[in-house]
């Protein structure tokens, strides 16, 4: 009979590898899941955010690896020559944390990426023959890469890379239905490209926030479906996931992506300790800091809100997360790039604005208090829509009515409202992914020592205890700032078609600065230009930016009449500079990209003028037409008439009788335009 690993011989056998090589005693659920991938079963896992669930990659790694050095271990185990295990990761920042930790186990691992790739091909190297040199343990990638053509033929159609294939691992599984039912559609051919996998390599996804929900319409149902994973031919691990340290507020958002204030969130700016606020989009973000900037009391660089997006560079990313390494308190605007794969220990506040579902909501509020040795109590405040807080049984109603009428559209999820609705949110979160309060505690040595919160009494949940003093100062009256011009010129207004136009090419010019700039400038889209400031600009355009102020500074500028400190220090400039260094070393730049910008705007006003005219012309064509037709069928009634020439005498007489001054302009001597049908 074979050796199983999933025996309590193999269990053990697992527990000493990792204790001699690397000092470390597995919890309860990373044995299991070693244990059913070391017998080449697939396995899913579903724990708890900070559980470990890394600990897979490099656990298998370090195993394997003394399985295969020394065979007396395990005279019976199936171990590949030199095991290679590749890990699918959503994001760079999750690819990079993971490196740091396979370099902390002594685990060779490479990653590939799109812009690893680009740093190959640089230096003359190919990456994909890089990643099939023997050396390699882990390769990580994103889906993306996984998908391209270089993987594809360079090592899963190679043969001698298929026997080396130990597993392939799947971390943030959940992102599958979050992403791959939208923007990253490469989410969606993992189930395809596993079958290029030897059949002897087992898979194994993990991710913390995956319900089970009805069957078929699942989010778990459908992240099976997108692996290929059928029932009963792999093994579920299923870890309560909930977070009884962490206080859960639920609070309705009075603003929306439109507002440009956001009072709701004044109470951040004395926030103690660490916060993250999870935004929607990169530019409702901006808006945000911003906003939060002109509260903040004596701000500086180190001192100030902080945004973490895609639209910065990974390297400017990376700063940040060592600022909030460094920083005892700190305040980061983030996006979904920070929700998976960054691991900070001590944040203390995670806050999460309307979020998707419930798996979007507790995925990013798993960033708070990973190490409750350093923050004693996190806390997630959830902001759900006004329409939603205050009448959640509608929402809710309206997916039922949805599903019996058994349409084709998806009916909308309801697990926020019902969050909303619970008495105790708390409570609701176990019930919605099916948490047992009564699970058997892991049994390891350090589980034993800190074993994790039980359900909290009395609970401390928003919908259980009143919320703190510090939000209740939240609820301020001031409402958002209205987007409208004031009174200009019909001349000088601006379409949005021209406001559109005019935001492009300020942040094209922003873009160029920003590449023109050196990496240590530390520099960013919001420390150069941000959208928010772009919002600002846009109707000063038509006031006190108007072409005639841009053109006459320009002159000056351009005769040297004005020099550049001269130029900052004009009126109009400063309201674009202000005190932005950045700004202020390029004034002639931006003053050449406001003219630009206004030559533009005359252009498509020219051609709106020009487009109005055509269609008044064709109006009035229309209406001189039909007023001829009609004194026509009074002259010979309205028999259908064949055919008619008119005289040049008869055209004359009838254009003087009609309009002497226009009807040639219309009709251009050619009544016929008009009298045939």
């Amino acid at each position: 009979m074979a050796f199983k690993f999933v025996s309590p011989a193999g269990r053990a056998l697992i527990k000493r590898i990792l204790n001699e090589t690397i000092n470390i005693e597995p919890h309860d659920h990373q044995l299991e899941a070693l244990s059913h991938a070391l017998d080449r079963t697939s396995v899913l896992s579903i724990t708890y955010t900070g559980s470990g669930k890394s600990g897979y990659i490099y656990m298998l790694a370090v195993i394997l690896k003394a399985l295969r050095e020394n065979c007396a271990l395990c005279p019976g185990a199936d171990v590949p020559a030199d095991p290679v295990i590749i890990v699918i990761c959503p994001t760079i920042a999750l690819e990079e944390d993971l490196e740091k930790k396979m370099q902390k186990y002594d685990v060779e691992s490479l990653v590939l990426n799109k812009e690893k790739k680009e740093e190959y091909q640089k230096s003359g190297k190919d990456i994909f023959k890089e990643a099939s040199d023997k050396r390699y343990r882990v390769l990580m990638m994103t889906p993306e890469m996984l998908t391209s053509t270089g993987v594809r033929t360079k090592l899963l159609d190679n043969p001698k890379f298929k026997l080396r294939q130990a597993a392939l691992m799947v971390d943030e599984v959940h992102l599958l239905h979050a992403w791959g039912q939208s923007f990253r559609v490469e989410y969606k051919q993992l189930g395809h490209i596993r079958q290029l996998f030897a059949e002897t390599a087992p898979l194994v996804a993990f991710t913390a926030t995956l319900r089970k929900g009805e069957p078929g319409a699942s989010p778990q149902d459908s992240v099976c479906r997108f692996l290929g994973l059928n029932a009963g031919e792999f093994h579920v691990i299923h870890r309560s996931n909930a977070r009884y340290d962490m206080q859960v507020i639920v609070r309705p958002l009075r603003h929306n992506q439109q507002s440009v204030v956001f009072p709701d969130l004044d109470w951040v700016v004395h926030a103690p300790g660490k916060t993250i606020v999870f935004c929607q989009g990169i530019k409702m973000g901006s808006k945000i800091a911003h906003y939060l900037l002109t509260k903040w009391p004596g701000a500086t660089f180190a001192n100030r809100p902080h945004t973490y997006n895609r639209l910065h560079s990974d390297q400017f990313n990376q700063k940040t997360i060592e600022l909030v390494g460094s920083s005892s308190r700190i305040v980061i605007i983030a996006t979904d790039t920070l929700s998976v794969g960054v691991d900070i220990e001590d944040i203390t506040t995670v806050v999460v604005l309307d979020p998707d579902d419930i798996d979007d909501a507790w995925q990013k509020a798993g960033r708070a208090g990973r190490n409750l040795a350093r923050v004693a109590h996190p806390r997630v405040i959830i902001y759900v829509s006004s329409k939603i807080y205050a009448n959640p049984e509608e929402a809710m109603a309206t997916s039922a009515k949805v599903k019996a009428e058994k349409k084709s559209q998806k009916p909308p999820d309801t697990s926020i409202p019902r969050l909303v609705a619970a008495p105790c949110k708390m409570r609701e979160i176990d019930i919605q992914y099916d948490n047992d309060e009564a699970e058997e505690p892991c049994g390891c040595a350090s589980c034993r020592t800190r074993p994790r919160p039980r359900f909290p009494s009395p609970c401390t949940c928003s919908g259980c205890l009143p919320e703190p003093a510090i939000l209740d100062a939240s609820s301020s009256k001031e409402k958002p700032a209205s987007s409208a011009t004031p009174d200009v010129p019909a001349n000088k207004k601006l379409t949005p078609a021209m406001r559109l136009h005019a935001t492009s090419r300020l942040v094209e010019w922003r873009k160029a600065v920003l590449a023109d700039l050196p990496s240590e400038a530390d520099a960013s889209p919001l420390t150069i230009l941000s959208d928010y400031r772009i919002e600002q600009i846009i109707p000063l355009l038509s006031t006190s930016l108007d072409h005639q102020t841009i053109s006459s500074l320009h002159e000056a500028y351009r005769t040297s009449a004005l020099d550049e400190q001269a130029l900052c220090d004009s009126p109009a400039m400063k309201l674009v500079l202000k005190t932005n260094k950045i700004l202020r070393s390029r004034c002639g730049s931006v003053l050449e990209t406001l003219l630009m910008i206004h030559n533009d705007l005359d252009a498509m006003r020219q051609r709106d003028r020009e487009e109005k005219l055509g269609k008044q012309r064709e109006y009035r064509a229309r209406k001189r037409k039909e007023q001829m037709e009609a004194e026509l069928i009074d002259i010979i009634g309205d028999e259908p008439v064949q055919s008619y020439e008119w005289t040049s005498e008869e055209i004359e007489a009838k254009e003087r009788e009609l309009s002497p001054v226009h009807a040639p302009e219309f009709f251009e001597g050619d009544l016929s335009l008009w009298y045939h049908s």
